[in-house]
């Protein structure tokens, strides 16, 4: 089966989001976006419903019914990609939440960037001062 590629940007996003917020902030423009997605996959499958409806309707001409089935497989698959970034988005801040307890102090969430390199962030703890790398998940 191959794999829906999603571009690996959670690092970077990490990164501006600490810069310019707090990690708690960032962790929540994540929710918000998963949610959008989430919310896009239900309308459309609503939408879905509703084609699949006009499609086998038998009194609609063969041209029209063709065009709704071409705005159906176009929901279809915008639907099944929404619901991926849904799980995508929710699974990667989840795994770098997980990540963000101090490994001395055990505060969570009181994160400084310190750099970001390629796919890790390097953090520091504003409590006590203490660094630690903030790994991308990886599409395992």
């Amino acid at each position: 089966m191959q794999r829906l590629l999603v571009p690996r940007l959670i690092s970077q996003r990490l990164a501006s989001g600490l810069t310019r917020r707090t990690f708690a902030r960032w962790y929540q423009d994540m929710m918000m976006e998963s949610h959008l997605h989430l919310v896009t996959a239900l309308l459309l499958t609503v939408a879905v419903m509703a084609l699949v409806e006009l499609v086998f309707d038998q009194s609609t001409p063969g041209f029209t019914r063709i065009g709704w089935l071409a705005l159906l497989s176009g929901a279809v698959l915008i639907a099944v990609k929404a619901l991926r970034n849904y799980f995508f988005f929710m699974m990667c801040a989840e795994q770098v939440a997980n990540q963000a307890v101090c490994g001395r102090c055990g505060v969570y969430g009181r994160l400084r960037l310190v750099r970001e390199m390629g796919q890790q962030c390097d953090v520091a703890c504003k409590r006590c001062a203490f660094e630690w790398s903030i790994r991308e998940p990886r599409d395992d």
